[in-house]
């Protein structure tokens, strides 16, 4: 029973692995210190529904991959300005 349980979940994740369509996006995002930089990836990722951020503190710029079936960009840049960062959009 169990080898038939693990053998569906796995099935599952690699159905839903496959799907998934990642795009890139870098954009310039406001910030001044590491917590900044912090606080702008985890937004992105957490309410923007990002699978990856990285923010370069020196240059300004954020990098995410999306999965557009499941967020937008303006969802995540929208997110990221609620939480007191601009970003040219919001």
């Amino acid at each position: 029973m169990k080898k038939i349980i693990l053998s569906a979940f796995l099935c599952t994740i690699s159905y839903m692995m496959v799907g998934q369509t990642l795009i890139d996006y870098t954009f310039r995002v406001e910030g001044a210190c590491g917590m900044c930089a912090e606080r702008i990836e985890q937004t992105a990722i957490k309410k923007g529904k990002a699978q990856s951020a990285n923010y370069d503190l020196d240059t300004k710029m954020l990098t995410v991959s999306i999965d557009e079936s499941v967020t937008g960009i303006s969802e995540v840049k929208w997110e990221i300005a609620q939480s007191g960062h601009t970003n040219g959009s919001f």
